[in-house]
């Protein structure tokens, strides 16, 4: 089996209106094996993701996709299904697959959904290997594959201002799609666009998001107007901060003056 290319498609699309990874492959030997005539082979496969006994597929109740298995299908719908699995089994679960033939012998597009593009593209490559070594009856290290993508997941996370507002989207079922390597994030899409990144919006003024950027200042603003605010200080070298912390004598938080995730 070759991977030929992957593609995402960043927004709603004919395949589901959250973004898809698409992952074209060629079969090449495999292209008219069936699952059915591969000795053991279910046992195996599903001795490694014991989550597969939970997927549905076309039957439409949990164990279908195992009959499939029993009664044979083919290799490209049953990567699709192992990379469902396996993004379950790395804390970033997607539950739209599919795999349609890509137009020439052997070659197929396998879609998924994805949360995590890089981490899908991982878990879509490990759904191969995984597949050809069950497939001959190798070995396979699933947990050393699921450890390199949760700590891709990791790397991605959002802090927690951005998080909150993913978090309100999909309970509202706003579409959203990350834009950068950062957090700035699209909330809809075309003219009723809204761009966020942590806690700025497109319509945020700049004076009040270069006030909000300065705690000293946004403090003492707060503290003229009569609101409640933490005792604390501005210090600019490691003893400054030590010699604080015993004059204060209790539990503090240290964050940057300027800045955000601090």
């Amino acid at each position: 089996m070759r991977i030929l290319k992957f593609k995402t498609l960043n927004g709603a699309n004919i395949y589901h209106r959250r973004p898809v990874m698409i992952m074209t492959i060629d079969l090449e030997e495999n292209a008219e094996v069936s699952s059915g005539t591969l000795p053991g082979f279910k046992d195996r496969l599903v001795s490694w993701l014991p989550e597969l006994k939970e997927h549905r597929c076309s039957p439409g109740y949990p164990g279908g996709f195992i009959e499939r298995l029993e009664r044979g299908t083919y290799f490209a719908h049953m990567i699709e299904h192992i990379a469902l699995s396996l993004s379950t089994a790395a804390g970033i679960e997607v539950g739209f697959g599919k795999s349609i033939y890509a137009g020439k012998p052997g070659v197929y597009d396998v879609i998924v959904r994805f949360r995590s593009e890089a981490g899908m593209k991982l878990l879509l490559e490990t759904a191969v290997e995984l597949i050809d070594a069950c497939a001959k009856e190798l070995p396979f290290n699933i947990d050393e594959r699921l450890s390199a993508v949760k700590e891709i997941v990791t790397d991605e996370k959002f802090g927690p201002s951005t998080q909150a507002i993913v978090d309100a989207a999909e309970k509202r079922n706003i579409p959203w799609r990350r834009l950068n390597d950062q957090s700035l994030i699209a909330l809809g899409y075309g003219s009723g666009r809204k761009l966020v990144q942590a806690t700025i919006t497109g319509d945020s003024r700049h004076i009040g998001v270069e006030i909000a950027q300065d705690k000293n200042l946004s403090k003492t603003l707060f503290e003229n107007a009569g609101l409640p605010v933490p005792s604390g200080t501005v210090v600019t070298t490691e003893d400054d901060a030590v010699e604080y912390f015993h004059r204060v004598r209790g539990k503090v938080t240290v964050k940057p003056i300027d800045g955000n995730h601090g």
